[in-house]
This record gives C-alpha cells, sequence and structure tokens, in this order.
C-alpha cells in the first residue's frame, strides 16, 4: 500500500509538472509571438540550471516598468534559427552555452569563430562592435561570479553574455541588479536615438547687451533661438566658467558664460522646444588642448580635493538648471580634455575628476547623456588612447565627443575611421561637438580674424556661403553613417559683430559687456593670452549669421538634413 501511494505521489508531481509545462510554454509562446505586446526592451533569458532560475526570478522583480521577459529553459539553437525570438533586445545566454553550439552557427560563421565574453554581435552575425564590460556579481566571487552586459543603443538585438559556468548562491541578487540597473538605463536614454543638430549660442546674452539684434528669414526681428528652433536646430550649447570676473566684478569677455548666463539661455531654448548640452569648462575661463587653467577657488586642492569641489559645482549647477525649468539633453564633463584637465595632467588624476563630474550628472539628470569631449583628431594615435584611459580608468560616460574643423583637424574620411573604431570598441555614441566653417574672409568688427585669406590651413571648401554649407552638411552625413553617430553641434553659430562703426566703439562694448573673446580684466587670471591679445570676436566670419544679424542660408542644411534614421 505504501509503495502504491508513492508511485500515486510521485504521479501527481508529474502531472502537476507537465500542466505547469504547458502554461509556462503557453506564456512563452505568446510572449514570443505578440509583437504587439513588446515594450521598448525586452529580455530574453536561457535559464540553465537553479541559479539561473533564480537569476531570473529576482529579475522579474527588479526589471523597472516597460520591460518584457521573455525566459525559456534550456537554450535552443532552435529558437535563434527560427528566429521566433526577434521581439527581444537584450539576451541573457551562458558563453558555455553558446559554445557548445558552434558547429550548429552555421548562418553567423562570425558568431561560431569567436564566440566568446570578449565579444558582441547582433543576432544575424554582423559585429555590432560594442565590447563587453563587467562589473562584479557579489562580494568574494570575483573571476568565477562575473555578469556581463552590453552598453548601446536601445531597439537592437543584442546577445547579453554570462560569462561564468553556474553563479554561486548569493550572487544572484547582485547579477540580477546589475543587469536590470541596465536595462533601466536603455529605458531612460530610449529617446536619445534622434539626431542632435546643435548650435553652440554662448554668447548670446553679452551680444544682445551689445545692441546686437536677430532676424529670422523674412527680415523680422525674433528671438534668436526661435529662429534656430524653426530652421531644425534640436540642442543649444552652452558653456559654464566657474567664476569670469574679478573682485571688482569685471567679466573676463568670451560672453562672460557664468551658470547665471547659461539658466536665462537654457530657459530661452526649453521655452522654444530645444534641449541644453552643458558645456562645463571647470575653469573660470577658456579651457582647451592647450590650456586648462585651475579655479580660483580651487588653487592648491590636491586631486582628491578637487574632485570632491568638483562634483558638487556640477551637482549645484544641474540643480539650478533643472529647478529654472531648463530641459537638459546632455552635459559635458570638460571641454577640449586631451589629456589635461583642470590643472591636472595625469590620467589617474584626469579620471578622478570625470568620474566625480559624471556621478554629479547621473545624481541629477538621470535621463541626460554624459560626454567626454576631445579635440585634435588629426593627431595619430590619441584618440586610440583617450578611449582606452577612460575605459581602464573606469569613467562611467555615453558619449565620446569631438571637435572637427576643417582646416585644422583633417579629413572627415579619417574623422570617421577614428570614431567608428572608438564607437565599436567601446560601445560608446560618438559626435562632433565643434565644428565650423568661414562663409568669408573679411572682418566685420576691427578685430582680425582665426581665418582669414593669408591663413595657412587647410582649405577643403570656398570661404563663401556655399562653401560653408558644404562644410556643415558634409560633417553631418559623415556622422550619421558612423556606428553609434547621434549629433553634430556647430560651434558659437550666434556670435556676429557688435556696433560696428569704428574699433573704439567695439572695444567699449567688448570690456562693458563682455561680447569680445577677452575683456582686459582677463588678464589678472590668464596673463599670458588674455592679457596680451584681448579684444573682440575672432570667428565672426564663421557664424551662421551676417554683421546684422540675418540669418545666412547655411542654417537651412540642419532642416535640409533632417531624414530617416541613419
Amino acid at each position: 500500500m505504501r509503495i502504491l501511494k508513492n508511485i500515486w505521489s510521485r504521479l501527481h508531481l508529474y502531472l502537476l509538472w507537465a500542466l505547469l509545462s504547458f502554461f509556462l510554454w503557453g506564456w512563452i509562446f505568446t510572449m514570443i509571438t505578440d509583437t504587439s505586446a513588446a515594450k521598448k526592451v525586452t529580455l530574453f533569458i536561457s535559464a540553465y540550471d537553479v541559479q539561473d532560475t533564480e537569476l531570473a526570478a529576482v529579475l522579474e522583480e527588479e526589471l523597472p516598468e516597460g520591460i518584457k521577459m521573455v525566459q525559456v529553459h534550456p537554450f535552443s539553437y532552435a529558437m535563434f534559427e527560427e528566429r521566433t525570438i526577434l521581439n527581444a533586445d537584450l539576451f541573457l545566454v551562458r558563453e558555455s552555452e553558446i559554445a557548445g553550439y558552434r558547429d550548429s552557427f552555421a548562418p553567423w560563421p562570425e558568431l561560431a569563430e569567436t564566440a566568446s565574453a570578449a565579444d558582441c554581435y547582433l543576432i544575424d552575425g554582423q559585429p555590432c562592435g560594442l565590447r563587453l564590460t563587467h562589473a562584479a556579481a557579489g562580494t568574494g566571487a570575483a573571476d568565477s561570479c562575473i555578469t556581463y552586459w552590453v552598453e548601446g543603443e536601445p531597439r537592437e538585438d543584442y546577445y547579453l553574455f554570462l560569462g561564468v559556468e553556474s553563479l554561486h548562491a548569493g550572487a544572484v541578487d547582485n547579477a540580477a541588479k546589475e543587469v536590470a540597473e541596465h536595462l533601466r538605463r536603455m529605458e531612460e536614454r530610449a529617446v536619445t536615438t534622434d539626431f542632435i543638430y546643435g548650435v553652440d549660442a554662448s554668447s548670446v546674452i553679452a551680444e544682445e547687451a551689445s545692441g546686437v539684434r536677430y532676424y529670422n528669414f523674412d527680415g523680422v526681428e525674433q528671438d534668436v533661438f526661435q529662429t534656430l528652433a524653426q530652421n531644425g536646430v534640436t540642442h543649444i550649447r552652452v558653456r559654464v566658467w566657474n567664476d569670469p570676473y574679478d573682485a571688482e566684478g569685471h567679466g573676463y569677455g568670451g560672453g562672460n558664460s557664468d551658470l547665471a548666463k547659461a539658466i536665462e539661455i537654457g530657459q530661452r531654448a526649453t521655452r522654444c522646444g530645444m534641449k541644453l548640452i552643458v558645456d562645463f569648462h571647470y575653469s573660470d575661463f577658456w579651457a582647451d588642448p592647450s590650456k586648462q587653467m585651475v579655479p580660483k577657488a580651487w588653487e592648491g586642492l590636491s586631486p582628491e580635493e578637487k574632485a570632491d569641489a568638483l562634483y558638487q559645482f556640477t551637482r549645484d549647477s544641474l540643480q539650478s538648471l533643472r529647478d529654472a525649468g531648463v530641459e537638459i539633453g546632455m552635459v559635458q564633463v570638460g571641454n577640449e580634455t586631451n589629456q589635461f584637465l583642470c590643472g591636472e595632467r595625469t590620467w589617474d588624476a584626469i579620471t578622478r575628476l570625470m568620474r566625480a563630474g559624471s556621478s554629479a550628472v547621473r545624481e541629477v539628470c538621470p535621463e541626460a547623456l554624459v560626454a567626454m569631449h576631445f579635440a585634435n583628431p588629426e593627431k595619430e594615435g590619441t584618440y586610440a588612447e583617450y578611449a582606452r584611459m577612460l575605459d581602464e580608468h573606469q569613467v562611467d560616460y555615453d558619449v565620446f565627443a569631438s571637435s572637427y574643423y576643417p582646416f585644422w583637424h583633417g579629413s572627415l574620411d579619417n574623422l570617421a575611421s577614428l570614431l567608428t573604431d572608438i564607437s565599436t570598441t567601446y560601445g560608446k555614441q560618438v559626435m562632433v561637438m565643434e565644428t565650423s566653417y568661414a562663409y568669408t574672409v573679411q572682418d566685420s568688427d576691427f578685430f582680425g580674424n582665426t581665418i582669414s585669406s593669408g591663413s595657412k590651413v587647410d582649405r577643403p571648401y570656398p570661404y563663401s556661403v556655399v562653401g560653408q554649407s558644404d562644410a556643415l552638411r558634409n560633417v553631418i552625413s559623415t556622422v550619421r553613417d558612423i556606428p553609434g553617430g547621434i549629433g553634430v553641434c556647430y560651434w558659437e553659430g550666434t556670435w556676429i559683430t557688435v556696433g560696428g562703426s569704428s574699433w573704439a566703439e567695439n572695444s567699449r562694448l567688448w570690456e562693458t559687456c563682455g561680447s569680445g573673446w577677452a575683456s582686459s580684466y582677463a588678464a589678472e587670471y590668464d596673463p599670458n593670452d588674455a592679457g596680451k591679445y584681448y579684444g573682440g570676436n575672432a570667428v565672426d566670419n564663421q557664424a551662421l549669421f551676417d554683421p546684422t544679424g540675418h540669418p545666412l542660408d547655411t542654417l537651412r542644411v540642419f532642416s535640409e538634413a533632417e531624414g530617416p534614421e541613419p
């Protein structure tokens, strides 16, 4: 009798298991085939043993709203072959399982040859070029408990490898949280897939204070930000200096680009439907590859103290912008930081500052992209080195941004090659953060221009409105064709001449309103450059508006370039 009861008890278990399996597979089939129910991100997880099943269960609790999980047990190559799980955006699959099916991956020879936790491929076998990064899944587990994930654009099909034989007990929760956090960030950044058409307008407030007026293509005076938005501009870039004033309150010039100016510009841009790109220089005046001067208030600080100050300044500034209703789309942690940032010249110190700034952005503006900005792509090997250093020092960022001025920075083919390598190697989005070109060699403000008829620079286009338009159009086309290319920003497109009748008249405006590149007051902070060469606008012949404030036809390139996603 006892034997019969045992048999009956086991039979009950078998029947129960069969019934649960029936409903489970029915649910899976519905989830897989119901494309109408698919959300932004769907996770496919191959549950192989009890630890993986636990991971899936924890993941269900951790997943943010709007993410659907499809669980299959065990891994099935047929599922891939029949392409029945194409609803999924991410695939969590054991490396060991992939390796076991190498001989069967005939449709995807690249995957068959190199399937490992070091490579990531699109489902059709073409390399997606995104390197897998890692985070420890629990303490004390080290090499045996690593969760690998992919950083990249949403709505793509990626493999998400668990590069372990089995997750140790206790590591499941941490692994699930790592994966869920990545998926959450994918959701938050889904809106970033639209191409960015940006214009730096940092000097607008100083220009208007100097009497400049801006017009639309009909010759009607209106807010310059409205004109930009009407012609396809989606983002306004604005630099932020810590304290560009002397002790008596005299501005250093260059727009006197402090936080208050950024807030006013950001509010006007937001009212016109555009987002702000916040460009922190972490200096009291211009920061570029040749100089990265420490703000006056941070002089004498150690790298650790400076990182704390940088974090607090970034956090407080962004919070003020948000409190003012400014829509922030991207934040630069430094400007043209070519192995040099805020007075620091070692990668340990530089990346410490970058991590501090990035952390502040994530805290205050989790929906905004974090950009690292560099210049001089024409210098062989430098971009690869910068990207490698950011990766090795675990800097958290989204966008590798480059300056590209055609008269200095080499060919577009070279730029495309460099940014493609970074995008495909490190899984980062890329963009041109600064570009411009001269539409004339004539000077309009009695202060010499950087690009003139005698400039010994490359001249790939004529100095004309047509040449300027072609230069901008080709940069946009190039970036749109780069994997992970997300945008182009034209530098200081609204910075035109002020006054106009004489050098003396203009100089008074440069000094009092900050509408020149530097005032004489900047000598206390930058004696070797501004102190010797202070004065007017050296790039008025590269603006998108003529000296009277009327837009050039080049401005139309942004709206003409808009089209299907690249």
